[in-house]
């Protein structure tokens, strides 16, 4: 069985929210796959270092990523970890959580 890399939100803002990554991940975990989740971390440059290390670290054992993709900064990471995806191989999947992005894409093209 070939395991899944998650990228996403995994910080738990209080006890009422549930990332939609550890949702997901859990469902997936329940039919039967390995999921590697990342990340957790709050400092924002220690956050992507750790996306990058999960990819490169297990991107021979996974058959793909998922990178959860929100339209303010952590848009950036999305860029950023599909770049690594392409350079090691792997294919990846952006998954879209609101945050206006196709608004974005349209205001500001660059950025894609």
């Amino acid at each position: 069985m070939k395991k899944i890399i998650y990228i996403g939100n995994n910080l738990a803002k209080g006890d009422k929210y549930t990332p939609t990554l550890v949702t997901l991940s859990n469902l997936l975990q329940s039919e039967g796959y390995s999921v590697k989740i990342a990340s957790s971390k709050s400092n924002k440059f220690v956050r992507i270092l750790d996306m990058i290390w999960s990819v490169v670290s297990n991107y021979k054992k996974a058959g793909i990523v998922f990178i959860d993709t929100f339209g303010a900064f952590n848009f950036y990471y999305a860029v950023i970890i599909s770049q690594v995806c392409r350079l090691v191989g792997i294919p990846y999947i952006p998954i879209l959580h609101g945050g206006n992005l196709p608004e974005r894409i349209k205001t500001n093209p660059k950025d894609v």
